[in-house]
């Protein structure tokens, strides 16, 4: 369910780079131009929150610290999963 998840949060942010780059480009608003942004607006707003958590957490980290942790984290979660499930707790999850 996570790795489904993922390819869908990609999908849809390549979603929301078509219908940028048909309005920059071409002058053509997407039909669903309104539900893409505030699609948008959430995601950039959760990722400024998670930001703004790990730079208070780790006081020492800048952005691409704390992109790299990130992203280490994602990969060790998909790759525990498929390898060994019991390695993972509730923690790595939330």
């Amino acid at each position: 369910m996570l790795c489904r998840s993922k390819t869908r949060l990609e999908w849809h942010v390549a979603r929301i780079y078509r219908a940028r780059n048909l309005l920059i480009y071409a002058g053509e608003e997407s039909l669903f131009l309104v539900p893409l942004l505030d699609n948008l607006q959430n995601y950039l707003s959760m990722a400024v929150q998670r930001l703004i958590h790990e730079l208070k957490q780790h006081p020492t980290w800048d952005v691409r610290h704390v992109v790299e942790w990130w992203s280490g984290k994602l990969n060790h979660i998909l790759g525990s999963l498929e390898k060994n499930p019991n390695v993972l707790t509730i923690d790595d999850f939330i």
